[in-house]
């Protein structure tokens, strides 16, 4: 990373710090991590010389990264608790229902405010489609993928 792209990513940490505590409303430094990833990603993908510009392209990524891992951590924890039982081995599996359906609520939630074409995304690719795939799926032009390159 260079020292101004260290520079962009230390001046917006608190863009996902809002994201998870204000927008989400939840205290979870995993969620924080996911953040921090995908702000980093963004100040190394970022090309234009306005520092404004930068805190809504960032946006998108760490909003990207994070929902992507609440949407993997809803697949685990179905996948989990659908494996203890089988086994009968789920003694607490209401808990970890209602922690899975809070987290498939909050990815519904966070789904729509994508636009309508958009909306099967996250899915896609949660389900092994590349970016290129999709957005030969949706009809969107391959110069139009979802990350500027």
């Amino acid at each position: 990373m260079t020292a101004e792209q260290q520079k962009l990513v230390e001046e917006n940490v608190g863009l996902v710090y809002y994201y998870v505590y204000a927008k989400l409303k939840m205290q979870d430094e995993d969620l924080i991590q996911d953040g921090m990833v995908g702000l980093c990603v963004a100040a190394g993908r970022y090309k234009d010389a306005d520092k404004n510009k930068f805190k809504k392209f960032a946006m998108r990524y760490i909003s990207g990264y994070i929902k992507n891992s609440l949407n993997k951590r809803s697949k685990i924890a179905e996948s989990l608790c659908l494996e203890q039982v089988l086994k009968k081995e789920c003694y607490d599996g209401e808990k970890i229902l209602q922690e899975n359906a809070h987290c498939s609520a909050l990815i519904e939630s966070l789904q729509e405010e994508l636009p309508e074409r958009y909306k099967n995304i996250p899915d896609l690719l949660l389900d092994g489609y590349t970016q290129t795939e999709v957005a030969s799926i949706l009809g969107v032009p391959r110069d139009k993928e979802f990350t500027k390159k």
